[in-house]
């Protein structure tokens, strides 16, 4: 019983380290939208 409880908190510590990998997946997705965002404007203010 002791070998099963310990496989389990092992497999919960997984799964909330996949967690903060999507997290973090999604922090750099968001920043580069940002950066496509200035470069669109950067033209336009040029041409201007």
């Amino acid at each position: 019983a002791a070998a099963r409880r310990r496989q389990q908190q092992q497999q919960q510590q997984q799964q909330q380290q996949q967690q903060q990998q999507q997290q973090q997946q999604q922090q750099q997705q968001q920043q580069q939208q940002q950066q496509q965002q200035q470069q669109q404007s950067s033209p336009s203010a040029s041409t201007a």
